[in-house]
């Protein structure tokens, strides 16, 4: 029988790296989202705080992103200004942009003068604001895989313990995220429980390291995809029983 998987092959398993969606947003509308900001930190996206509309431009200049969240008052450059900006450049114009804005948003003409995807006020509902996001990344919703993992490093970085969350997992090797330097081509002993109990303790190899941030400090993490090297076929089959569960029908 062939299961249903998430990743059926390592390769698969990296796209969610190589198609990461990239976030510009004003670190203070970063900071008022508090706990409700999980979304943005999915593996699949990765945020670049800033402080004013400026830093908006710069950072859009260089790293090209999928959607931007900032203010529409702003020091230096405006909502409006910052718009015009995009939008009149080819190769800036295709990102989606939500601007808070603290002036009367009723007026339809507005936002379409301001040629912002969506014009929200500074009220607006930290779940709205994210729900807008998601829309604009279309990015649907996914069921919540967080496993702990235990990682035992062996390999040109000293040999050390360290923790981690898994974020995906197939029947060839898992992408989890720690604040541990790995390097790509180390082996680790990495350990980890399924929610039915069974213990999975194997070898693996780094083949990709990705570098992280959660957009509220300066601390960094790292995103890991590691290749088993030696399951067994009962936790192999473990491993895709838990994928068939997790997987959306």
């Amino acid at each position: 029988m062939e299961h249903k998987n998430i990743f059926t092959d390592l390769t698969e398993l990296f796209i969610l790296i190589r198609g990461m969606k990239k976030v510009i947003i004003n670190k203070e509308i970063l900071k008022s989202l508090g706990k409700r900001k999980s979304f943005l930190q999915r593996s699949d996206i990765r945020v670049f705080p800033v402080k004013n509309n400026e830093e908006v431009l710069s950072t859009h200049e260089s790293e090209r992103a999928d959607l931007i969240i900032t203010y529409f008052d702003s020091p230096g450059i405006d909502g409006e200004r910052l718009c015009d900006i995009i939008r009149n450049n080819d190769r800036l114009s295709k990102v989606s942009i939500i601007l808070i804005c603290s002036d009367d948003i009723d007026n339809p003409d507005k936002l379409l003068d301001v040629r912002a995807n969506s014009l929200l006020p500074s009220t607006v509902d930290p779940d709205t604001l994210m729900e807008e996001s998601q829309k604009l990344l279309n990015i649907a919703t996914r069921k919540s895989l967080r496993l702990n993992v235990g990682v035992e490093i062996h390999g040109s970085t000293k040999k050390s313990r360290y923790s981690g969350v898994v974020e995906n997992i197939s029947s060839s090797g898992i992408l989890f995220r720690s604040d541990a330097k790995i390097d790509e081509g180390d082996i680790i002993r990495c350990s980890f429980i399924l929610p039915d109990k069974t213990e999975v303790n194997t070898d693996a190899e780094i083949v990709r390291v990705v570098e992280g941030s959660d957009g509220t400090t300066e601390s960094r993490y790292f995103y890991y995809g590691a290749s088993f090297t030696g399951l067994d076929k009962k936790t192999t089959s473990a491993i895709e029983r838990f994928i068939e569960n997790y997987s959306d029908k």
